[in-house]
């Protein structure tokens, strides 16, 4: 970079050509790329020593296709050099320092410029020519190099010797040829360096997918592990409840058995009574009547009806015998008999008209009916959605008068299944 002097001209060093400044002056577009990806080399300089020497080295790198930053080209009339200086620092790969004397122990800016780019580690390449070179070595001897810009260059830098004759002139192919070549191999060893880090960065892509496959694998592990024991106790539960359901079964079941065997003995006793007089109160002389008889079979056969009802896993050889026994006696009754009226439940009680051709009875399936004494089959039936409790003829037993627990009483036409 030109020092603050150099910027409002001097008598020793002529101004370059107009040609010269159109050169190297670059277009809209062109800033925005560098700005965006940077440069190739940063020129760093005294105008009033180097400035002919760096805008030739500028055009020189630029016709062979590099990016090059310099001050008087790539400044505008309002920009803080300052600022726009370090930002093209730091977007620059390598710094050229043409190192004249007045360079390297006068220019401010210049001592900025190395100071900055060598802190970020990058490498300052200087150009150093033949008739300074005394001079250089007087400033190393005499320590003075602590106070100039070389205090910033590694001892390990190599410098590029220029001849004498070229200084404000053009650059030798020489010094062309060496930058080149120095870019070139530190591109290339950047270039290594990228494919090292992208190298890296796929292995280490690649770690972290298998880790993170290894984590959706344990995941799922553990997800399927989750689901098998969710599963096995939902299999438990429903186990649970198809026993429990079952045992339910086999309760009610063994109820119904129990029930059953309650009212099967039940039946009998009442059977008993029916067919013989005397278990009623009655007198040992009496003689048990044809409606006795009938109830008593009638109940018989409900008795034994009961033990058929009990579930077959439930039913014993004793209920087989049982149901035998209540069938045989209830036929044996029934052969005694002279006819037989069969009602669906129990029977409540009957009334024979004064005719003594016809027969009235009532039981608990919510019916009365009307039995012709000659035949099997009723005459009518009188109906009740409950179990019906009484009847009653009228005067000429042309009408009949039921009651029932459904809380009503109905008057009927004893030729009509409809109530009056």
């Amino acid at each position: 970079m030109a020092d603050d002097q150099s910027l409002a001209g001097t008598s020793q060093v002529p101004s370059p050509p107009p040609k010269l400044l159109e050169e190297v002056h670059r277009n809209f577009f062109q800033e925005i790329y560098d700005w965006l990806w940077g440069y190739d080399f940063f020129i760093s300089y005294q105008w009033s020593t180097g400035g002919q020497y760096a805008q030739e080295l500028a055009l020189r790198l630029r016709e062979k296709g590099y990016e090059v930053f310099l001050d008087r080209s790539d400044y505008a009339a309002s920009d803080d050099w300052k600022r726009v200086g370090s930002i093209a620092l730091n977007n620059t790969q390598r710094l050229v320092l043409i190192s004249t004397k007045g360079a390297v122990t006068e220019s401010k800016p210049v001592a900025r410029e190395v100071e900055i780019f060598t802190k970020r580690g990058r490498r300052v390449i200087p150009i150093v020519f033949e008739h300074e070179v005394s001079e250089l070595d007087r400033l190393q001897a005499s320590g003075r190099e602590k106070e100039s810009t070389l205090s910033h260059l590694s001892q390990a830098t190599l410098y590029i010797s220029e001849a004498a004759s070229q200084f404000n002139k053009s650059p030798s192919p020489a010094v062309i040829n060496r930058l080149v070549q120095t870019h070139e191999v530190l591109r290339r060893r950047k270039l290594r360096g990228y494919f090292i880090a992208l190298a890296l960065i796929i292995v280490a892509v690649f770690a972290i997918n298998a880790h993170r496959s290894a984590q959706l694998e344990k995941e799922a592990a553990i997800a399927a592990k989750e689901s098998a024991k969710e599963a096995k106790q939902a299999q438990a539960k429903e186990t649970e409840a198809r026993e429990l359901a079952e045992k339910r079964q086999k309760e009610a079941e063994a109820t119904a058995a129990r029930v059953a065997r309650e009212n099967a003995d039940n039946y009998w006793r009442f059977a008993i009574r029916a067919r013989d007089p005397k278990a009623n109160g009655g007198d040992k002389k009496d003689v048990p009547d044809t409606n006795n008889l009938l109830t008593a079979s009638h109940l018989f056969l409900r008795g034994s009806h009961s033990f058929q009802n009990i579930p077959a896993v439930l039913k014993t050889d004793s209920d087989q015998a049982h149901s035998r026994n209540f069938s045989l006696a209830a036929h044996a009754i029934d052969s005694r008999a002279i006819r037989t009226w069969l009602h669906p439940d129990a029977l409540v009680g009957m009334k024979v008209p004064q005719d003594e051709q016809r027969l009235l009875t009532w039981n608990s399936d919510g019916t009365a009916r009307l039995w012709d004494v000659t035949k099997p089959e009723p005459l009518q039936t009188f109906k009740h959605n409950a179990a019906v409790i009484g009847v009653q003829f009228n005067h000429d037993e042309s009408r009949v008068l039921t009651w029932s627990y459904d809380d009503t009483a109905r008057l009927w036409d004893v030729t009509k299944p409809q109530p009056l």
